[in-house]
């Protein structure tokens, strides 16, 4: 048997593979043009390098209470700090979307939100919109046309 640990052995970062969570990113505002998401690097703090994944999520109509639920994942990025969200069918709507970085052990803060509202379906319009398709699982998975 180990002898007894202090009482504030698990108050430290110290003992948490990956040590403090990554910094948080910003969210550029989404360009239309280009179709992509773009936003500032996560940086590690026991690297001080930035973070190669990015994990981005997406809520439909509205910002859910764990807005870190799985189920809002909408896709990851690894290696680069953008992301082209294009190529979906179109629905009406508002759309969330932030971004968190991953050291891989630990993830940052959410980003700063960014809206997209679809005014109309792509039936009816060839312009740029938002969508979300539910999965038989529930999972979200959010795009643009």
């Amino acid at each position: 048997m180990h002898p007894e640990v202090p009482a504030d052995y698990y108050s430290g970062t110290d003992k948490i593979k990956g040590g403090d969570k990554p910094s948080a990113v910003f969210l550029n505002p989404f360009d239309f043009s280009t179709r992509k998401f773009q936003w500032s690097p996560s940086v590690d703090p026991e690297t001080s390098l930035p973070v190669e994944e990015y994990f981005i999520f997406c809520y439909a109509n509205y910002i859910p209470e764990n807005i870190y639920d799985a189920r809002y994942l909408a896709f990851s990025v690894k290696g680069s700090t953008s992301a082209d969200i294009s190529g979906y069918i179109v629905e009406k709507g508002n759309y969330y979307f932030m971004v968190v970085g991953s050291d891989g052990n630990r993830i940052s803060e959410g980003s700063n939100m960014i809206t997209i509202t679809a005014t109309e379906t792509l039936e009816n319009t060839t312009s740029l919109l938002g969508k979300i398709s539910m999965y038989g699982d529930s999972t979200a998975r959010c795009f643009l046309q």
